[in-house]
C-alpha cells in the first residue's frame, strides 16, 4: 500500500515542490539586453548561470536519489527529469538568444560548450540514480519481478560491453532524427517535447542495438547531441550574423533549436519511458534476461 502510494507521491513532489525551486534558479537569469531570454552561459552573468545550472542539477539529483531509493531507478530518472523540466522552462528560446546577441560574440559556440557541460552533469546525475540500491530489497514486490511496474527486470549495469558502441551510436542517431523531425520551431513547448521524444526513441534504439549496455550510454548520446547540434549549426551558418538571420527566418539548423537544458531535461523524462517500453517488448518475446545488479 505504501509502495503504491509513493509511486504517485514522488512525481507530484517533483513537479509541484522541488521543480519550481529549480525553475526559480534559471528564471532569474537575464540576457545581455536585460530580457528574460537567456541560457546558462549565454546570459549577462555566465557565472550565475553556472551556479543556477549546478543548483538545478543538485535538486534533480536529490529528488532522483530519494525516488530511486524508495521506488526504483527508472522512476528516479523520471522524477529528476520533472525537476529539470522546470529548469529548462526557465531558460529562453534559441532564436531570441541569437537575435538579441546580434553579431557580437559566438553564441552557438558558447551553446556547444554549455551542451557539453550540462550533458556531462546529466550523465553524472543519471549514474548516481541508476546505481542507487533500492531500499528493503527483501520486499515481495522487489524480490519478484512480476510485482514490478511494467513487469520489467532491473536495468543492466555493465558500463563496458561489446554492444555499448552500437548502443551509443543508435541512441545518437535515434535521438537526432526525433529532434530533426519534431523541433520545427524554437518554441519552448515544442523543443522540450522534441527532447522527450528523442529520449524515448534514443533509449529504444539503444536497447534494440544492445540489451546489455547500461542506460548511461543513452545519456552520453544526449550529451553528444547537446554539444554537437550548436557546433554543427555554427559551421553551417558560418558567422554570428548568418546564425542571427537564420534564427530570425526560422531556418536555424534543427538540432540546435532545443537548448542544452531542454535536451537534458527531456532525456531524463523520455529515456526511462523508452527503456520501459523496450524492456516490455523484450520480455514479451522471451528474450534472455540481462544481467541485473
Amino acid at each position: 500500500m505504501v509502495y503504491a502510494a509513493l509511486r504517485y507521491l514522488m512525481p507530484f513532489l517533483a513537479i509541484l515542490v522541488v521543480g519550481p525551486l529549480a525553475g526559480h534558479l534559471t528564471d532569474a537569469l537575464r540576457g545581455h539586453d536585460g530580457g528574460t531570454d537567456a541560457s546558462l552561459l549565454v546570459c549577462s552573468q555566465p557565472m550565475s548561470g553556472v551556479l543556477a545550472g549546478l543548483g538545478a542539477m543538485g535538486l534533480a539529483l536529490v529528488m532522483g536519489l530519494l525516488t530511486a531509493r524508495l521506488i526504483g531507478n527508472r522512476m528516479g530518472l523520471f522524477c529528476a527529469g520533472l525537476v529539470l523540466a522546470w529548469a529548462a522552462w526557465g531558460t529562453g528560446r534559441v532564436d531570441l538568444l541569437l537575435s538579441r546577441a546580434g553579431t557580437a560574440g559566438a553564441p552557438l559556440h558558447v551553446l556547444a560548450l554549455e551542451g557539453l557541460l550540462v550533458g556531462l552533469l546529466g550523465v553524472i546525475v543519471a549514474a548516481a540514480i541508476l546505481y542507487t540500491p533500492l531500499m528493503n530489497a527483501s520486499r515481495p514486490e522487489v524480490r519478484d519481478p512480476q510485482h514490478l511496474h511494467h513487469h520489467l527486470a532491473p536495468e543492466p549495469m555493465a558500463l563496458l560491453d561489446s554492444g555499448s558502441p552500437m548502443a551509443l551510436g543508435a541512441a545518437v542517431v535515434g535521438s537526432g532524427v526525433a529532434v530533426w523531425l519534431l523541433a520545427q520551431e524554437s518554441l519552448k513547448g515544442q523543443t522540450f517535447a522534441a527532447a522527450v521524444v528523442a529520449g524515448i526513441v534514443g533509449a529504444g534504439a539503444a536497447r534494440v542495438a544492445s540489451q546489455r549496455a547500461s542506460a548511461l550510454w543513452v545519456f552520453l548520446g544526449t550529451t553528444i547531441l547537446a554539444a554537437g547540434g550548436p557546433l554543427i549549426a555554427s559551421l553551417i551558418h558560418s558567422t554570428p550574423e548568418g546564425a542571427m538571420h537564420a534564427a530570425q527566418a526560422g531556418k536555424l539548423f534543427a538540432l540546435a533549436r532545443p537548448l542544452p537544458m531542454d535536451l537534458v531535461a527531456g532525456a531524463f523524462v523520455g529515456i526511462p519511458i523508452g527503456l520501459a517500453w523496450a524492456g516490455s517488448m523484450v520480455d514479451k518475446h522471451g528474450a534472455e534476461p540481462v544481467p541485473a545488479r
